[in-house]
């Protein structure tokens, strides 16, 4: 039985890891020397709307190679983990 408990709770964890949602924006601002880059996130909204509305935000860059990935300007897709506090990107490819 508790073997049975363990390995649901394994399975469970492994299930949340690979569903991490993908939040999808476009890069507004870069600032390599202080880590970070601005995000204005994509919107649900109807076709047509205007997206200039759309919250942006500013992220930490968990690691600095991540900031070949994408240019200013670029749809992106992105993980945001809060990380002492900071919310921090940890995964980011462009669309």
């Amino acid at each position: 039985m508790k073997i049975m408990i363990m390995a649901a709770a394994v399975a469970l964890v492994a299930s949340n890891a690979w569903a991490e949602e993908m939040s999808k924006g476009t890069v507004k601002n870069i600032d390599q020397p202080k880590g970070t880059v601005t995000i204005q996130q994509a919107t649900a909204t109807k076709v047509g709307a205007n997206d200039e509305a759309a919250p942006t935000d500013d992220f930490k860059v968990q690691d600095g190679s991540l900031f070949s990935a994408f240019a200013l300007g670029d749809k992106v897709s992105f993980t945001v983990e809060t990380i002492n506090g900071v919310k921090t990107i940890t995964r980011i490819r462009k669309e």
